[in-house]
């Protein structure tokens, strides 16, 4: 089978080819697209897994490609049925929109009041805390007065889902301030907090009928032309047939969040403490064998780890008898925060990757910011981190280059 992939975006006249059956290193300068072209791959791997059409087409439409071949298919139904059915959920949408333009413009005059109060209410001590509410207030009152005038405001439907959510977000922290009968929030005068409190239930329950408008208008919103949907499903279906219906994972350390990658490690020791708790009730010997299956093999995953990281600091992960993950450098305990930029960022990527059960790894300038001397050693680790897996980088470090280059197999393709 042919796995050529070729992609153009619509904002460039550049065409990428690479193979999908292939270790790949995208190289090129900065502001190139060699992220992009990995997100893309990302988006692709995700729309396989989408059984919404709604959701798919979001998707597609991100991916802002103007063509995209995928061994022999010419993908350009797939993106023309997508623009269909973006038309007609535009159409409903704005529909939404104008029907309900009065309770947003309640919710605008109300938020108007709330900010004023809110002004009024704090004291100087708390400034700071006021100044984050205004950013937040204001990103939504410009929506806000866009819908009340009738101009374009969303390009998706998620877009107004995430409006929804940013609007319950920050009455979230109203409700939070108005619990003036706290020592904490003692700073508020009760007549203004009243009237907060008073204008804050207006907001919600405005919020509410526009929540309730848009779920029963969503039933509509997926009631799409039905032969649209079964040649976009068809379509989707043939991409399937090329990426076999893998699970990808993109990896940035660009913020290296340790506590995200500690906490999918954390699911799966519960995960094992459950399964022991089950059998102890319930006397399940496979029960008992899934367990120490599971255990085993985040032990080995650490150990994986921990050898691999003798060349970068000797730094250690360890599990002790109470199923806490400490780290440890030269034999002593020390917290992920001291660890050097490179440590915590090389740290990071090696447990993103040992902790993530995934097909395709696409992994985004993993030199970023570690030394030379790391460099010239981190195309080896991941290679062995990603053993049977395929693996996608984009750089432009010569070290990582010419490194990747070495590797049977390997292809290396410059996006310009």
């Amino acid at each position: 089978m042919n796995h050529l992939v070729s992609l153009v975006f619509k904002d460039t006249e550049k065409e990428v080819n690479f193979e999908l059956n292939k270790n790949t290193l995208f190289f090129g300068n900065n502001g190139r697209g060699k992220t992009r072209v990995l997100k893309t791959l990302e988006s692709l791997y995700e729309l396989i897994h989408k059984s919404d059409p709604k959701e798919a087409y979001d998707l597609i439409d991100k991916m802002y490609l103007e063509k995209l071949h995928i061994g022999d298919f010419d993908c350009v139904d797939l993106f023309k049925n997508s623009n269909s059915l973006k038309r007609q959920n535009i159409q409903q949408l704005n529909k939404y929109l104008r029907v309900n333009r009065l309770y947003f413009r309640r919710i605008q005059k109300d938020i108007i009041e709330l900010r004023k109060e809110l002004r009024e209410t704090f004291d100087i001590d708390i400034y700071n805390l006021h100044l984050v509410f205004d950013r937040k207030i204001e990103s939504i009152l410009s929506k806000l007065n866009f819908i009340s005038h009738n101009q374009r405001t969303f390009e998706y439907l998620s877009d107004l889902e995430t409006f929804f959510s940013d609007l319950e977000s920050l009455l979230d922290q109203y409700r939070i301030l108005i619990r003036y009968e706290e020592p904490s929030f003692s700073y508020f005068a009760t007549d203004n907090v009243k009237k907060v409190s008073s204008n804050l239930h207006r907001v919600e329950f405005h919020l509410q009928k526009l929540k309730s408008s848009y779920y029963e208008e969503s039933l509509q919103f997926n009631n799409l032309d039905e032969k649209e949907r079964k040649k976009f499903e068809k379509n989707r279906d043939k991409i399937i047939t090329f990426l076999k219906s893998k699970k990808a994972h993109f990896i940035t350390t660009d913020k290296a969040d340790i506590e995200e990658v500690i906490g999918k490690i954390k699911i799966n020791i519960s995960s094992v403490n459950s399964k022991i708790q089950k059998w102890i009730w319930n006397n399940d010997e496979e029960l008992y064998n899934q367990a120490l299956s599971e255990k085993e093999k985040i032990l080995v995953k650490i150990q994986k780890f921990n050898k691999l990281m003798m060349k970068y600091g000797n730094i250690t992960l360890e599990l002790d008898n109470n199923a806490t993950l400490k780290f440890s450098k030269e034999q002593r305990g020390i917290s992920f925060e001291k660890f050097s930029s490179g440590e915590r960022k090389i740290t990071y990527l090696f447990l993103e990757i040992l902790f993530n059960e995934v097909d395709v790894f696409l992994i985004d300038e993993p030199e970023l910011s570690i030394s030379l001397n790391y460099q010239n050693k981190i195309v080896w680790d991941l290679h062995c981190l990603t053993e049977g897996k395929a693996l996608f980088i984009a750089t432009h470090a010569p070290f990582v280059y010419e490194d990747f280059k070495k590797f049977p197999g390997n292809t290396v393709v410059e996006v310009k």
